[in-house]
């Protein structure tokens, strides 16, 4: 198998005591550089390789004041997002850029609101 040859900037770490990090742009078949600073034996650096920059997790911690409110119009307390999606699907409303998630209660009212007017979804 013949590799491919490839020019990029490339991320080294030292291994050296002070692990010293730099980037350089150079051929994948090239001796592997020393370090700048020190002059130590060095190797790729893959940690920065195939990760997120950045996890998003579910919690959240919001008071929602238009929309998704309580009965009596006051501000809702949300701690997770699947609890807003949950209360949105409850409501027959949708998170804009999301597909929709009937909750049965909706879907059972839907249904029953179309079977009103003739409609039938069944086949």
């Amino acid at each position: 198998m013949v590799e491919k040859s490839v020019f990029k900037k490339w991320k080294f770490v030292c291994l050296g005591e002070t692990a010293h990090r730099f980037e350089k742009l150079r051929w994948n078949y090239e001796d592997m550089p020393k370090c700048p600073e020190c002059g130590a034996e060095v190797e790729y650096n893959y940690s920065t390789l195939g990760q997120a920059s950045a996890v998003h997790g579910d919690e959240i911690d919001i008071w929602i004041r238009h929309g998704l409110v309580n009965d009596d119009g006051s501000p809702k307390h949300f701690e997770s997002k699947a609890a807003i999606r949950a209360e949105a699907a409850k409501r027959g409303l949708v998170i804009s850029g999301e597909t929709p998630k009937m909750s049965s209660e909706y879907a059972e009212k839907r249904a029953q609101e179309d079977a009103k007017f003739g409609f039938s979804y069944k086949r």
